[in-house]
């Protein structure tokens, strides 16, 4: 498990440009990285739905929960890596889609000139779960009239993702019983010109993600997203500058005024 999430960023250390090199600048080359990285992208995907298939759980249980976190943030990290390698070696405007069962990416490199919708992912498939970003923020965001975007949505990998130091929310009937936090959604990566961890916005994105769980034992919904470092991989969930618009039995609806990975976090309690 943990050997696979490594060759995954030993792979993508491997298509990160080493230095400026005139040759790399003819058509042929910068064709056949824009290819290299497509086909990186792609088994990427793949190899990260099958490690979040349901009878890879075994396998991931075999690992602490410290290194189940940290192999679970490593994989958030460098898919999200990868989506802008690719996004920065698309030679023109383009929307590259990779949908699987457990795992949808999407990577765009936009025009931020003339008159620009807001955007929503995922665009097809997206069983209730979507998130939104306004024209106004594509074009805040936009660099010499463009901008690239990453899109992850993941089913499971919520699983390996500790709640055990989440930030939480409390209601009255939260702090009326024993409960335990899960993760009740899948997690939803949005990330813009990839720099840093986190980019802020003037207008908050909005996303609506369905619920894993349906039922009364899960109660007191809180909007959070994966608080962590780059240089240890470990992290921790937090509520910071994330707000509740809205939430029913299967649903919750989030705004945040930052991009990282979301997900709804909720109290749990055993019904006996």
């Amino acid at each position: 498990m943990v050997q696979l999430v490594d060759l995954l960023d030993v792979q993508l250390r491997n298509l990160t440009p080493g230095g400026k090199d005139s040759a790399a600048r003819s058509l042929n080359k910068l064709q056949k990285r824009e290819r290299s990285c497509r086909f990186y992208v792609q088994a990427m995907v793949e190899t990260v739905n099958n490690l979040l298939q349901p009878q890879a759980q075994a396998a991931w249980r075999q690992l602490s929960t410290a290194e189940q976190l940290r192999a679970a943030t490593t994989l958030l990290d460098t898919v999200e890596q990868g989506a802008f390698i690719l996004a920065d070696n698309l030679l023109k405007t383009d929307i590259v889609q990779e949908n699987t069962e457990n795992i949808q990416l999407e990577v765009a490199r936009m025009s931020t000139d003339g008159n620009l919708p807001d955007l929503k992912f995922p665009q097809t498939g997206g069983q209730g779960n979507s998130i939104h970003l306004s024209a106004n923020t594509l074009k805040q965001h936009g660099r010499n009239g463009e901008i690239r975007i990453a899109f992850v949505l993941y089913k499971h990998i919520g699983l390996y993702l500790s709640t055990e130091n989440a930030s939480m929310k409390l209601g009255s009937e939260a702090m009326a019983t024993n409960y335990s936090v899960i993760v009740n959604s899948p997690v939803v990566t949005a990330a813009i010109n990839k720099d840093s961890n986190k980019v802020y916005l003037s207008d908050p994105v909005i996303f609506t993600i369905r619920h894993l769980q349906q039922s009364e034992e899960n109660f007191n919904p809180n909007c959070s997203f994966w608080s962590y470092s780059k240089r240890t991989m470990t992290g921790f969930w937090s509520t910071q500058d994330c707000r509740l618009l809205g939430t029913n039995r299967t649903h919750t609806t989030c705004s945040c005024t930052h991009l990282t990975n979301f997900a709804v976090l909720m109290a749990h309690v055993d019904v006996k």
